[in-house]
């Protein structure tokens, strides 16, 4: 009698074992859906689109970006394995048109890794330690926002955030849903405390407090003498303007498909963390951006970006 072989791998041709469960892959979706990049978006957009409407561009951008998220998905299901845009494109079209479109895919991500390891500086650890510094009086943190500004920082921090991510996804699959998930967790902790702080506070609450640093009439004021309106020529034509700056964000619910081979029960999981979680995200995005714009002021918002691009 031959005693059986214990069963090491699901599939024993690749090796591979399937332990990203469908909770993993839709953090996964959800961190890179990036909604800070589409709050962002909607800082900028009353300046950059004058008369726009973010919130309805977030509608219609999600609207667009379930449909990715379902092509992705029924892709996924028909071809489940690790491979993303290559496999995809390979089989449907021509192995050429795959190579072209993972190669630009490819590009344009690392493209991107540069601003991104730029912002985890200049967008996120300098400015919230700067206003931290100066709500608290600590000029200790205030310097310190300042030093971490430079560029020559800048550039130093990118290194260790672009060797910390490397260093952990060679630690393997495990490792590295488990820090991300962390992650996602802590930064929707953040999120929650913006929706409570922006849903429990008014326009009035919020010009009051920033008092104590400036003026916020004087602010709209000034952007608006030097040539601001928060009034577009066209606001239809403007909302679309805003759409693909929001679909930067919402758009991006299909990296299952990148590790489908891994994922565990792939017809739902790739529903759920990518379908779903394009859906989540855009709707996190609208009621945060919704309430940031009745909070702060559609015209200050404009006005501020206004005197901070323009140099005025």
């Amino acid at each position: 009698m031959v005693a059986s072989k214990p069963k090491v791998f699901v599939r024993d041709a690749t090796g591979l074992i399937r332990e990203i469960s469908t909770l993993d892959a839709t953090i996964a979706n959800l961190s890179f859906i990036n909604i800070a990049l589409g709050v962002l978006t909607y800082t900028s957009a009353p300046y950059i689109f004058p008369g726009c409407d973010p919130v309805m561009a977030t509608v219609i951008a999600t609207g667009l970006s379930l449909s990715i998220s379902l092509m992705y998905t029924l892709f996924t299901w028909a071809m489940p394995r690790s491979g993303g845009d290559y496999v995809l494109m390979s089989r449907v079209i021509h192995p050429a048109v795959g190579f072209v479109a993972s190669f630009n895919v490819t590009f344009w991500y690392i493209f991107f890794i540069g601003i991104m390891t730029n912002w985890v500086t200049t967008f996120s650890l300098s400015p919230a330690i700067l206003i931290v510094g100066n709500v608290t009086g600590n000029q200790w943190l205030v310097d310190l926002a300042n030093t971490l500004a430079r560029p020559e920082n800048v550039v130093i921090v990118g290194f260790v955030v672009v060797i910390f991510n490397s260093l952990l996804m060679i630690r393997g699959v495990r490792a590295t849903f488990t820090v991300n998930n962390i992650m996602f967790v802590i930064s929707i902790l953040g999120v929650g405390l913006m929706l409570w702080f922006l849903g429990t506070s008014t326009n009035a609450d919020f010009a009051r407090a920033f008092g104590r640093f400036a003026s916020y009439q004087a602010i709209i004021s000034a952007a608006h003498a030097s040539g601001y309106s928060p009034e577009g020529p066209n606001p239809f034509v403007a909302t679309l303007g805003v759409m693909p700056f929001i679909f930067a964000s919402t758009g991006y619910g299909i990296i299952t498909s990148y590790f489908a081979g891994e994922a565990k029960s792939i017809k739902k999981n790739a529903f759920y963390s990518q379908v779903v979680a394009a859906a989540i995200g855009g709707a996190m995005l609208a009621l945060l951006g919704g309430l940031a714009l009745r909070v702060f002021g559609y015209d200050f918002l404009g006005s501020i970006t206004h005197l901070a691009y323009s140099g005025a």
